[in-house]
C-alpha cells in the first residue's frame, strides 16, 4: 500500500532541494553512520534514505545494490509520517506491506526500524533505517541508538549545508570583487561615452567607445552596435560601430568605405535578424548548426558563439548590440551584465533620433517658410496681415493689384490709414482691436463686405475674411480680401440669366403639361376601343355569343392578338415616358422567380411550336423565394423571351436562371439560336425604336421598344443586362438582379375565398356602350347579376336602390365623373362601404393617386381582362364579407 503524503509536502520537497545533497557522490561520514547502524542492529542493511517527489535515493547504504527505489514501494514513505520511530516487526503480515514488491521479492524484507531524519526547521527529508530479511522486533537499545544516530545524520546534513553556504559565500565575495572592478572600469567607459555626447563629439566616435566598453564587459572578440531602422522597404539594421574583420582586400576597402557611415543590413534571415524580428535577446552557441543563421561569407571569421540583444527606447525597438566569440559562450548572466549598456545606448539613439528630428524639422521649416512665401506670392487673393497697432507686415503681390500701393511702400504703415474711406476708419480700428484681444469673434473667419480705397482714390468692393494668429512675440489678424468687383458683375449677370431662365423654364412647364396631357388622351382614346376589340374577340372565341367555325374562331384570335399587341405598345410608350420623367416606381413583395419563369415559358409555348422550336428552362434549386417586383421582372422576361422566339427560325430558345448568394443576386439568360447580333450593332439595340433590320424590307415586325424598355427597367432593379454571342450561332441576354431571400407568402383567409367567390351583383357604371357589352357578358357568363348606369348621376342613384356587392365605376363619365361619384357615394350612410373599382383608360401614377384618394378599393386600366376582372370581383367579394 503506498503511503500519502505529508501535508507540508510542496515545503519539505523545497528544503530537500535546498539541500543539494540528492544525486550527490558518497560521503565517508554518512557512510560510517550506516555501517555503525548496521553493526548495532546486527542487520544485513541500514540505509541513510531520501524521499524524493517521486522516489527513494539513498546517500549511504550497506547490504543494497539499488541507488534508489520507486517512491510507492518505499518503507521510509510511511516513517517520514511518523514523529517515533517506525517499526514493522513481520512486513509479511502487515497489510501495508504484505504485498510490496520488496518483501515477495528481492531483497525479502521482514524486519524494518526507521528514524526520521529533519531540518532545523523539522521538515522530514528521510530515514536512517535498518533492514533484516527475518522477523524480529525492536529492542530499547536499539530504538536508542537508532534514534541518536539519527539525530547524528540530521546534525551532519545541517552542517553540511552551512559549510557549503560558506564556501559559496566565500566564492561570491571572491566574484562580487572582480565584479566590481569590471563595472567600475565599465562604469568609467559609460561616464566618457556619455560626456562626450553632452560635449557634442562626433556619435562615432562616442559609439566605437561605447563597443569596446561591450566588448570588454562581455569577454567578447567581435562585436557591432546598430541602429534599427524602416523605410518604404521594411526594417533594416544601420552599424554605428563595429569590430574590424576585413579578412581580404575586397572587405578592408568595404570597410573602410562604409564603416564610418555605417553598414546598412537588409536581410533579416540571420541571428541579429532574428532578434529584430521577435524583440528578444538571442544566444547560439553553435551558430554553424542554429537554424536562424543566415550564413557567412567565404574567408569570413568563423563565429564559436553569438549573442543579440535588443535596445528599446520608449517602448519601441531602436538598437541591436552583437557580441560573438566569448570564450566558454554565452548566457543570461551575460546579459545582465551589459544592460546598463543597453540602456546607455537606447539613451543615445533617443538623442540621435531627436537630433535628426530637429534637423529635419528646421530643414521642414525653412521649406515651409519657401513654400508660404510662394504661396502667399502666388495667391489668387490679397493677403495683408496686420498687429494690434494695425501696423503691416504682409502684403503680397495680389493686394499691390488691388490697392495699387507696392510691398516696400505699404508694409510699415497702418492698415486702415491705406486701404479704408476715412469716414470707416475709426469704426473698423475698434472692430479689429476686439478681434486680436478675443472680445469679439464675430469678424473672424466669417466672410464679410466692406468698401475699400485705392491709391487712386477710386473705390472698390471688398469681400475680406480675417483669422487671428499667434506669432512668438503678439497676436497677428491675416487678412484674406478679394476684389468683390467680378462677382458683384457675375452676380447681376446671374440673376438676368435666371429670370431668362424662369421664363425658359415656365414654357418647359407648360410643353410637360402639354405632353402629360397629350399622354393621357392617347392612352384613354386607345386604350377604351381595344377594350372592346380584347374584350369581344375573346368572348366570342369563348363560346359566349354561340359556337364558331374554326376559320371564324381563328380570324378573332388573330384579332384578339393584334389587340394584345396595340396594348403592348400603348404599354410600352407609356412605361417609357414614366421611367423617363422618374415616374415609374417598383414595388417589393414575396415571389418566386421559378413560377413566373414557367408561366413566361409557357406562354410561348404555342408560338414556338408553330415554329417547330424546342422551349426550356431551368431554374438554380437553391433560388429561394426573393424580393422583388413581379410584374415589372415578368415584363422583362416576356420581352426578351418575344425578341428571342421571334428571331429565331430553327432550334429554339432556353431559359437559365442562376442564384449567387456570396454576390446577393441572381442570374437570368436567355439563349436563342437565331439571327445573332453583329458585335458593333448590340449596344445600339438598346435605344428606342431601333431594330437591326429595320426599314422598307424587314423581316420581323416591331417597334424597337422591347429592349429599351427591358434595360430602363433592369436599371430601376439596380441590376445590369448585357448580350453576347452564343456558341453555335444566336445570341445570350443575360440580366443580373440584386435580390434577398424572403419569407413565402402566406396563404391568407381571403386568397381561400378568392378561389371560390360566389355570384354577385355587380353595377356597371359606364357610358361607353361597346365597353358596357363586353364587361356585362362575360360577368353574366360567370354567373354574376349585372346592373348598368350611363353616368355617375345614375351610378349614385342605382347604388342606392340596388344596393350591389361590388360597383365597376367608369372615371370618365357624362354630367358627374366616376371620381365625384365615388365621393359622393362614400359620404352615404348606407352604402358607403361598397367596394368599388376604377375602371380607366388613364394608367399614370397620378391617376391611381387620385382614384385612391376618392376612395376607389381597386384601379383597372383598360382593357381589361375577363380574368382581371374576375379575380377583382372575387377579392372584392372577399371584402365585403369581412365587412
Amino acid at each position: 500500500m503506498e503511503a500519502s503524503r505529508p501535508e507540508n509536502e510542496e515545503e519539505r520537497l523545497a528544503a530537500l532541494v535546498e539541500l543539494e545533497l540528492l544525486d550527490t557522490a558518497p560521503e565517508p561520514e554518512f557512510d560510517e553512520i550506516v555501517a555503525l547502524a548496521a553493526r548495532i542492529a546486527d542487520a544485513p542493511i541500514a540505509l541513510v534514505s531520501l524521499v524524493d517527489r517521486e522516489r527513494e535515493w539513498f546517500k549511504a547504504k550497506v547490504g543494497l545494490d539499488d541507488v534508489e527505489l520507486p517512491r510507492e514501494v518505499a518503507f521510509c514513505a510511511h516513517a517520514i509520517l511518523n514523529d517515533e520511530l517506525f517499526v514493522v516487526t513481520d512486513a509479511r503480515v502487515d497489510p501495508r506491506f504484505c504485498d510490496n514488491p520488496l518483501v515477495t521479492g528481492d531483497p525479502h524484507i521482514r524486519f524494518y526500524a526507521g528514524t526520521v531524519l529533519r531540518t532545523d526547521a523539522g521538515h522530514p527529508l528521510g530515514t536512517l533505517c535498518v533492514i533484516d530479511r527475518r522477523p524480529r522486533e525492536a529492542s530499547d537499545e536499539l530504538r536508542g541508538a537508532l534514534r541518536a544516530l539519527g539525530h547524528a545524520a540530521s546534525s551532519m546534513i545541517e552542517l553540511r549545508r552551512r559549510r557549503m553556504r560558506e564556501l559559496e559565500l566565500v566564492a561570491q565575495r571572491s566574484q562580487i570583487s572582480q565584479d566590481l572592478k569590471r563595472r567600475k572600469a565599465m562604469l568609467r567607459q559609460i561616464a566618457d561615452v556619455q560626456r562626450g555626447i553632452l560635449v557634442g563629439e562626433p556619435s562615432g566616435e562616442v559609439l566605437e567607445r561605447l563597443l569596446d566598453a561591450l566588448l570588454k564587459a562581455s569577454e567578447s572578440e567581435y562585436g557591432f552596435i546598430g541602429e534599427v531602422m524602416r523605410d518604404e522597404k521594411g526594417l533594416y539594421l544601420k552599424t554605428h560601430a563595429i569590430t574590424d574583420i576585413a579578412w581580404d582586400e575586397a572587405s578592408r576597402r568595404l570597410h573602410d568605405e562604409k564603416a564610418a557611415g555605417g553598414l546598412i543590413f537588409r536581410n533579416l534571415d540571420t541571428l541579429f535578424g532574428e532578434v529584430i524580428r521577435s524583440g528578444a535577446p538571442v544566444i547560439a552557441n553553435e551558430p554553424a548548426n542554429d537554424p536562424r543563421r543566415g550564413g557567412l561569407p567565404p574567408g569570413h571569421p568563423a563565429l564559436t558563439a553569438f549573442l543579440g540583444v535588443p535596445c528599446f527606447a520608449d517602448g519601441e525597438l531602436s538598437g541591436v548590440f552583437g557580441v560573438a566569440n566569448r570564450p566558454g559562450g554565452y548566457d543570461e548572466g551575460v546579459i545582465a551584465e551589459i544592460e546598463v549598456l543597453q540602456s546607455t545606448f537606447a539613451g543615445i539613439i533617443s538623442h540621435l533620433r531627436l537630433e535628426r528630428m530637429r534637423r529635419e524639422a528646421e530643414g521642414e521649416r525653412r521649406r515651409s517658410d519657401a513654400r508660404l512665401r510662394d504661396i502667399i506670392d502666388l495667391a489668387s487673393d490679397a493677403i495683408v496681415c496686420f498687429d494690434g497697432r494695425g501696423v503691416i507686415s504682409v502684403w503680397n503681390p495680389e493686394a499691390e493689384r488691388i490697392f495699387g500701393w507696392g510691398a516696400d511702400e505699404a508694409i510699415g504703415r497702418d492698415v486702415v490709414e491705406l486701404v479704408l474711406p476715412a469716414e470707416e476708419r475709426a469704426a473698423h480700428s475698434a472692430a479689429f482691436a476686439r478681434a486680436l484681444d478675443g472680445s469679439d469673434g464675430r469678424l473672424l473667419h466669417r466672410p464679410f463686405e466692406v468698401e475699400g480705397v485705392r491709391r487712386d482714390g477710386r473705390r472698390v468692393p471688398l469681400e475680406i475674411s480675417l483669422s487671428r494668429m499667434s506669432s512668438e512675440r503678439e497676436q497677428i489678424l491675416s487678412a484674406f480680401i478679394r476684389d468683390a468687383t467680378p462677382r458683384k458683375e457675375s452676380e447681376r449677370a446671374l440673376r438676368e440669366r435666371s429670370d431668362e431662365l424662369a421664363e425658359v423654364n415656365a414654357v418647359l412647364a407648360g410643353a410637360l403639361r402639354v405632353k402629360d396631357e397629350f399622354l393621357a388622351t392617347v392612352s384613354h382614346e386607345l386604350r377604351t376601343p381595344l377594350q372592346a376589340v380584347i374584350g369581344l374577340s375573346g368572348a366570342l372565341v369563348s363560346g359566349h355569343y354561340g359556337e364558331l367555325r374554326a376559320t371564324q374562331s381563328e380570324i378573332l384570335r388573330i384579332i384578339g392578338k393584334s389587340g394584345e399587341l396595340l396594348l403592348q405598345l400603348i404599354n410600352d410608350l407609356l412605361d417609357l415616358s414614366k421611367i423617363g420623367a422618374e415616374q415609374l416606381a417598383l414595388s417589393a413583395e414575396s415571389v418566386d422567380v421559378g413560377r413566373i419563369v414557367e408561366e413566361c415559358v409557357d406562354q410561348f409555348r404555342g408560338a414556338a411550336e408553330q415554329k417547330s422550336l424546342r422551349l426550356s428552362f431551368s431554374v438554380d434549386p437553391t433560388l429561394p423565394i426573393v424580393r422583388l417586383d413581379p410584374l415589372r421582372f415578368k415584363q422583362i422576361l416576356l420581352n426578351l423571351m418575344s425578341n428571342a422566339v421571334k428571331f429565331t427560325s430553327v432550334g429554339g430558345v432556353e431559359v437559365e436562371v442562376r442564384y449567387e448568394p456570396s454576390a446577393g443576386r441572381m442570374s437570368v439568360a436567355v439563349r436563342d439560336t437565331g439571327i445573332g447580333i453583329p458585335e458593333d450593332q448590340r449596344e445600339r439595340i438598346f435605344e428606342p425604336f431601333t431594330q437591326l433590320d429595320g426599314g422598307l424590307r424587314r423581316h420581323h415586325a416591331g417597334t424597337g421598344l422591347g429592349l429599351a424598355l427591358t434595360r430602363r427597367l433592369v436599371d430601376l432593379f439596380g441590376g445590369e443586362i448585357e448580350v453576347a454571342g452564343a456558341d453555335g450561332g444566336g445570341s445570350v441576354f443575360t440580366v443580373r438582379l440584386p435580390v434577398e431571400p424572403a419569407a413565402p407568402r402566406e396563404e391568407t383567409p381571403a386568397d381561400a375565398v378568392l378561389r371560390s367567390a360566389p355570384p354577385c351583383r355587380v353595377l356597371i357604371a359606364e357610358d361607353n356602350d361597346v365597353n358596357v357589352l363586353t364587361i356585362s357578358a362575360f360577368l353574366e357568363a360567370a354567373g354574376h347579376h349585372v346592373t348598368v348606369a350611363r353616368n355617375g348621376r345614375e351610378a349614385v342613384e342605382v347604388a342606392h336602390r340596388e344596393r350591389p356587392d361590388v360597383i365597376l365605376m367608369d372615371v370618365q363619365m357624362p354630367e358627374v365623373d366616376g371620381i365625384e361619384a365615388t365621393r359622393e357615394i362614400r359620404r352615404s350612410r348606407t352604402i358607403a362601404r361598397v367596394p368599388i373599382v376604377a375602371l380607366t383608360a388613364m394608367s399614370s401614377a397620378a391617376d391611381r393617386e387620385r382614384c385612391r384618394a376618392a376612395g376607389f378599393d381597386a384601379f383597372l386600366t383598360k382593357p381589361v381582362r375577363p380574368e382581371q376582372i374576375a379575380e377583382v370581383i372575387a377579392a372584392m367579394a372577399c371584402v365585403g364579407s369581412r365587412d
